[in-house]
């Protein structure tokens, strides 16, 4: 039985590509850009440009996808939900705007949320009344990536640090609070912090092998 059981997790992890383990890390630029945007020319990670949005607007929007990633640390990115640090790339040009702005998750993609107004897929459900996620970010013109936080997300340092991201979801940043706001943005860098999906299946296939010795 015991061997049985890890015959089919290792065919399990051999049929699959490598999955994100802790430390896995992947670069998003941005992926779309809704309404108008002030182009910022080679100021952005690697060369890039970084776009800059001033004021406020109902439609302006920043958009990464974990589809779309520029590098990466080799892992393909997880299908299940995983918790990820966040930082964001600060734009070189001393001129551009750095003020303070979320960064917002859709867990399912650009078609947002399937559930309204708060999605139990999310692990947290609503923690300090929200019904999405969502983690701050300070603005920098120091050609570094810079960590964002806090939000509120569950984490077990409990510093609300990291939000829950999967393949195949989307993050943004927006315009349409109650105030302008002056913020430069190119990529963003995501790393796991959460077991890959791989150790979680080599582990359930080990449960029967543990309740046997138990028994005995």
């Amino acid at each position: 039985m015991r061997k049985t059981l890890l015959s089919l997790a290792v065919l399990a992890m051999v049929a699959t590509p490598a999955l994100g383990a802790i430390g896995d890390w992947w670069i998003l630029c941005p992926d779309r850009m809704d309404g108008d945007f002030t182009v910022r020319p080679g100021c952005g990670y690697d060369g890039t440009d970084c776009y800059e949005g001033s004021g406020m607007d109902g439609v302006r929007r920043i958009w990464w996808n974990t589809e779309n990633v520029k590098e990466s640390s080799g892992a393909a990115m997880p299908a299940t939900l995983e918790e990820f640090t966040i930082e964001a790339w600060g734009c070189c040009c001393p001129e551009c705007g750095q003020d303070w702005q979320p960064i917002q998750v859709q867990i399912n993609g650009y078609h947002g949320p399937v559930n309204w107004p708060i999605d139990p897929e999310i692990p947290w459900a609503g923690q300090f009344g929200t019904n999405h996620e969502w983690i701050g970010s300070d603005g920098y013109a120091n050609c570094e990536w810079n960590p964002t936080g806090p939000g509120p997300q569950v984490h077990p340092d409990g510093a609300g640090s990291a939000p829950f991201v999967k393949a195949g979801s989307v993050l943004y940043a927006k315009w349409d609070f109650g105030w302008p706001i002056t913020r430069c943005w190119d990529c963003i860098r995501i790393t796991q912090i959460t077991p890959e999906p791989a150790s979680a299946l080599l582990l359930l296939l080990g449960a029967p092998v543990l309740l046997r010795r138990k028994r005995r």
